[in-house]
C-alpha cells in the first residue's frame, strides 16, 4: 500500500513539473516579423508585375528594359544596384529555383532557366503560351 501511495505521489509531481515546464515555455513572448519596404529603382518595364523575390528572401529579379532591349536583372536586397542577368532577352514571369539559385523565366515562345551567378540560359521547354512558373523542390526516396 505505502509503495503505491509513493508511486502516485511520483506520477502526480511529474505531471505537475511537465505541465509548469510547458507554461513557462508556452508564455515567453515570440517578436512579431519585421516590416521590410523596399524602393527599386528599375529599369523602365513595359510589365511591372513580372518580378519575383527569392526563397531565401535575399534577392529579387524583375524584368526592365535598358537600351530598347528588355531582360530580366538581379538584385541583391543588401546591395543598392542592380544588374542584368545574360541569357535573359525579352525575359517575363521570372520565378525561382527553390535554393535561390536559379531563376526560370519565359522568353521567345519557350521556358527557360539561368544561374544567378553567371552562364548561358538554358532552354527547358517550348511554351507557346506563357501564364507563369513554380519550380518544386526535388524529393528524394
Amino acid at each position: 500500500m505505502r509503495g503505491e501511495r509513493l508511486a502516485w505521489i511520483s506520477i502526480l509531481m511529474l505531471v505537475t513539473l511537465i505541465a509548469v515546464v510547458a507554461i513557462v515555455m508556452n508564455s515567453r513572448a515570440v517578436p512579431p516579423p519585421r516590416e521590410v519596404r523596399l524602393d527599386i529603382n528599375a529599369p523602365p518595364t513595359s510589365d511591372p508585375m513580372s518580378f519575383a523575390i527569392s526563397p531565401d528572401g535575399q534577392k529579387i529579379v524583375f524584368a526592365g528594359t535598358f537600351g530598347g532591349q528588355s531582360s530580366l536583372w538581379l538584385r541583391s536586397l543588401d546591395s543598392a544596384s542592380a544588374r542584368p542577368l545574360a541569357g535573359t532577352d525579352n525575359a517575363s514571369l521570372p520565378f525561382w529555383s527553390p535554393d535561390s539559385q536559379s531563376v526560370g523565366f519565359f522568353a521567345d515562345g519557350k521556358l527557360k532557366k539561368t544561374d544567378v551567378f553567371g552562364g548561358a540560359a538554358q532552354i527547358l521547354a517550348g511554351t507557346p503560351i506563357a501564364r507563369g512558373g513554380a519550380w518544386w523542390p526535388l524529393r528524394s526516396k
